[in-house]
């Protein structure tokens, strides 16, 4: 059962785009981009906190956030927002629980994963390397230097 696992550290890497204009999205589109990317993280966060504040250790939590929820970005504005909603999330929980559980808002750029299709971007190591460096140090992270370039 979920209750009965130690969680030290929780990852919350959510990600769906659909991009597009605006205009041209419906309001499915929109919906389920912003359930993936903003609500499910907050739910999953408030699910789990409880386990990760009675251990008594330190716990950490990193969100997943992205790049583009740093700007308005045209063709996947839905995602851009939701992106900046799980950004607080991230950096308010860092406020909120200090001392007890590390939280992240990682705003990584373009990585190289099966999602890119573009073949371009940090390859997976560096972003997270570089994101872990900042764990505990920051509130919010590119993960690598490339990325906070933009």
């Amino acid at each position: 059962m979920l209750k009965d696992i130690d969680v030290a550290m929780l990852f919350l890497n959510a990600g769906y785009a659909l991009p597009g204009a605006f205009e041209d999205l419906t309001n499915m589109d929109v919906q389920q981009m912003c359930s993936v990317n903003a609500l499910q993280p907050i739910y999953t966060a408030k699910v789990l906190l409880d386990q990760m504040l009675a251990r008594g250790k330190l716990s950490a939590l990193v969100v997943t956030s992205s790049g583009l929820g740093s700007i308005p970005c045209c063709g996947v504005l839905p995602y851009s927002c939701a992106k900046t909603f799980s950004d607080f999330l991230a950096r308010g929980l860092n406020f909120e629980l200090e001392g007890k559980v590390d939280c992240l808002s990682w705003q990584c750029g373009e990585v190289k994963t099966n999602l890119n299709k573009t073949g371009r971007g940090t390859t997976t190591d560096i972003a997270v390397k570089g994101m872990l460096k900042d764990l505990g140090k920051e509130g919010m992270s590119y993960g690598c230097f490339s990325h906070a370039l933009g």
